[in-house]
């Protein structure tokens, strides 16, 4: 993932980006299901319904994939990225 991106993430969001440099990443990157082990290039921990408007605009702009998690659960954890891409 471009470091432009997570630029554009960080200056257009009133939430957080984590990305796997910040301490928290392994944390915030869990899902129900323990044995999934999936690790997203970021994860917006969004403020509002701007953010996620903005996170999507964004995200299709640098045409990278995108998964959006609301609080629920699956056992396939299809609420999150397999893996980063570069």
């Amino acid at each position: 993932m471009p470091d432009s991106l997570i630029s554009q993430l960080v200056a257009h969001l009133q939430g957080r980006v984590i990305t796997p440099a910040d301490r928290d990443y392994q944390v915030a990157r869990l899902v129900y299901n323990g044995m999934v082990d999936k690790r997203p290039a970021a994860i917006v921990r969004v403020a509002g319904t701007d953010d996620v408007v903005a996170a999507v605009r964004i995200a299709q702009e640098y045409g990278v994939d995108l998964a959006i998690r609301g609080g629920g659960h699956s056992a396939g954890a299809w609420s999150a990225r397999r893996e980063s891409r570069g």
